[in-house]
């Protein structure tokens, strides 16, 4: 049975820098943060946790979807991921067969054996008490809390990312999906470049608190599953579930930020006015509430805003809000199965352009694309998409990193190309 003990916190600027670095410690480890804090639209109304974290564990499970519900034995806190290759599940007809660099399971969770949150000026530490002791709960609580010289001596990583095809590749790829456009076999894709190094040194704990210090997002994540990590910056919602209500936040449509303010506004203006930007989320937003229908109560799907223009470090993004009543909310895997992968990732119609995204990405995405977040004890969640992330694995020092963009009709090669290369840099911190 879990306990919870309560700590009041003095210094908040440490809690991310202490928890990355005692997550280093355990095989299994996630920290979800809220580093933005939006004040303003659904990244407020929805804003669930400022911070979850799950630092070892008590059970965990690699499984089919199918298999998810019966495999959580526990009343309990689950944190873990969906990788974009549980598609293959869902849509048996898709096969990529070039794996990823950084290998993740599909489909992965795990009950913690510490549990930490967040609330108002207070640490949240919950324990099982068939495993710990309140006395022992205190002592970690005072690590999460203590003010350590050592972690704040950040070490730079040795990363050099390189992208797997040039701008000639990009283009002739490019041209080839937008064909599939103009014969109408689908309507948009979003096609991703890779950037990777096979000869990174990084220490994961310092890149994620440079990370947050650099690129503060709504959906972070720090995630270690044994010698593989996730290192992710992520703007954008994929779904959240509460109580008998869902909520879809699809982010399509980029532009970058200003220098200044007046160049930052002229750019915001730009975005909100771009026929091409509105239309990818447009499409995407459809797609979303058709997904969110299979499951939902009859008319209860809502478009709660569309195509709202939001701030993030490095760049302006369009993102809608969908949102649903489920006509059954005992089953909380089935708003899962009905719109996984999220159509912001893949394109429309989405098997179709799921197929194209097997046939002319360099290999399989792994757990980018995916979704990385909690399953609360009574069945509600949230999830994150998993972009702007770092892929790292310490055993084979190879790291690896994902950017893409919306390809539709009226989308030019080079454009998209300098979108991916924006997208990059925004979380790198590199010029690439």
């Amino acid at each position: 049975m879990r306990k919870w003990i309560s700590v009041p916190v003095k210094n908040q600027d440490t809690l991310i820098i202490n928890l990355s670095h005692l997550a280093m410690a355990f095989d299994h480890a996630l920290i979800l943060t809220d580093q933005q804090q939006a004040s303003h639209g659904f990244y407020h109304k929805l804003s669930s946790q400022r911070l979850l974290a799950g630092l070892g564990s008590i059970d965990s499970i690699s499984c089919s979807l199918e298999e998810i519900d019966e495999r959580l034995k526990r009343n309990d806190w689950y944190l873990g991921f969906l990788s974009y290759e549980l598609k293959n599940e869902l849509y048996p007809q898709l096969k990529q067969e070039r794996p990823p660099l950084v290998q993740f399971p599909a489909l992965h969770f795990f009950c913690p054996r510490w549990v930490v949150q967040l609330i108002n000026d207070e640490l949240k530490l919950g324990f099982d008490d068939s495993i710990d002791s309140e006395a022992s709960a205190h002592i970690f609580a005072e690590q999460i809390l203590c003010e350590n010289a050592e972690y704040l001596n950040l070490k730079t990583s040795d990363l050099s990312l390189k992208p797997l095809i040039n701008q000639d590749e990009y283009t002739n790829i490019f041209k080839s999906l937008q064909r599939h456009i103009h014969r109408g076999d689908i309507y948009e894709v979003n096609f991703c470049m890779e950037f990777s190094d096979n000869n990174a040194n990084i220490d994961p704990a310092v890149f994620f608190t440079n990370l947050m210090r650099r690129s503060p997002m709504p959906f972070s994540a720090f995630l270690k599953f044994n010698n593989q990590f996730a290192l992710c910056a992520s703007p954008e919602r994929y779904l959240t579930k509460l109580g008998d209500q869902i909520f879809s936040m699809p982010m399509k449509g980029t532009a970058p930020r200003g220098t200044c303010q007046e160049s930052d506004e002229v750019l915001l203006n730009k975005l909100i006015s771009s026929t091409k930007e509105r239309s990818e989320n447009i499409m995407i937003t459809d797609l979303v509430r058709n997904d969110l229908s299979r499951v939902a109560a009859k008319g209860s799907v809502r478009v709660n805003e569309l195509c709202g223009a939001y701030p993030f470090p490095g760049v302006f993004q369009v993102v809608s809000t969908i949102s649903a009543q489920l006509k059954n909310p005992n089953d909380w895997v089935a708003p899962i199965k009905a719109t996984f992968p999220m159509g912001s990732m893949t394109g429309a119609p989405k098997l179709s352009a799921m197929k194209l995204i097997d046939s002319h990405e360099t290999r399989s995405r792994g757990l980018f694309s995916g979704a990385i977040g909690y399953i609360s004890p009574n069945k509600d969640f949230d999830f994150n998409v998993v972009i702007r992330t770092l892929f790292y694995d310490a055993k084979n020092h190879s790291a690896s990193y994902y950017a893409g963009s919306a390809i539709t009709a009226l989308s030019v090669a080079d454009e998209e190309y300098k979108e991916c290369l924006l997208k990059a840099q925004t979380v790198t911190g590199q010029s690439i």
